[in-house]
């Protein structure tokens, strides 16, 4: 039996919207609760089993005796891939990590922070990159379909398909765009939970005070922020393009020296690359009006939250 808590607060991202800001110098500063985030929540076998492990396997006893340890009364968790994980899964397990949440923790309140589609987009692709296996341009790590595969095309021409008649291509390493239409996520956690608080990320960055203020709001505490934001570094295009073709130099030589040798050469022949304005416009075409639909929705639903502000952001 799940134990009673007086508060629980689940932060569940999303990706790039300063989650690792708000782990590090936001929810431990809350004082009066028991604060749990990375690494702890991916790496304790309790926690990941909650979001990775079909229900064959996954074992919730494990995971509330995992919590009776910790012993806590009010409670902070987060984790941006509570709110499903993009690589490999493309968020396929968002609504089952939803859903043993809430028998968890059957009164906690959500907080989720949302960005413009194609600016999260960008960063996403960005720290793919920066990752070793981070090879493929923009363009393929994005994926649609563009066909769809029918009754008549099995009937007619059983041989003729291709893989982009796949709605999920399982074969292959991609995020699905349809990962970020917001109003399914807000839908399923309302669905669960009483309170589901959401943020934008272009508020937080336009004022921190006043999205912190907030979140002292719902956390009922004075938070004392001693420290003021620390930025990821960013990368040009021509710095992700030499990364991302010594990646695919390291994916292919094993041999140690002469996979640095073969890096040098990749970064002193990676003299051009597609510039910011390019890579934009050309994020633009991938998601063409994908989002428009969806965000119309939001903005309907969540007026509050004074869209007017961003005009140019989740069109």
């Amino acid at each position: 039996m799940s134990k009673h808590y007086d508060k629980v607060i689940l932060h569940a991202g999303l990706q790039k919207t300063a989650s690792t800001y708000l782990q590090s110098s936001v929810w431990p500063k809350v004082p009066g609760y028991t604060f749990l985030s990375r690494p702890y929540t991916q790496h304790n076998h309790a926690f990941n089993q909650l979001q990775y492990a079909d229900d064959t396997l996954y074992k919730k006893d494990l995971l509330v005796k995992e919590l009776k340890q910790i012993g806590a009364n009010r409670l902070i968790l987060s984790d941006e891939n509570f709110s499903g994980k993009g690589e490999y899964f493309s968020y396929i397990n968002r609504s089952m990590t939803a859903r043993r949440l809430k028998e968890l923790f059957p009164k906690a309140e959500i907080v989720l922070f949302l960005r413009d589609q194609k600016d999260l987009i960008l960063s996403y692709y960005s720290s793919y990159i920066k990752m070793p296996y981070g090879t493929k341009p923009i363009e393929d790590f994005y994926y649609k379909p563009h066909t769809n595969y029918s009754y008549s095309d099995y009937i007619n021409h059983p041989n003729l398909y291709d893989m982009s008649s796949l709605y999920y291509n399982t074969n292959d390493y991609f995020i699905h765009l349809d990962c970020f239409l917001y109003s399914h996520l807000i839908d399923l956690y309302n669905e669960m939970f009483d309170k589901v608080h959401v943020f934008l990320y272009e508020d937080f960055k336009r004022d921190q005070l006043e999205t912190i203020s907030r979140i002292e709001e719902i956390v009922g505490e004075r938070i004392q922020i001693k420290s003021t934001r620390k930025r990821n570094v960013s990368l040009s295009c021509l710095e992700l393009e030499k990364l991302r073709r010594q990646n695919i130099v390291s994916r292919a030589i094993s041999n140690r020296y002469l996979r640095k040798i073969a890096k040098e050469i990749v970064a002193k022949l990676t003299t051009k690359a597609r510039d910011e304005n390019d890579l934009k416009k050309l994020v633009h075409e991938i998601v063409g009006q994908h989002y428009s639909e969806d965000n119309s929705v939001l903005k309907t639903r969540l007026p509050y939250l004074g869209w007017d502000n961003h005009p140019n952001k989740y069109t």
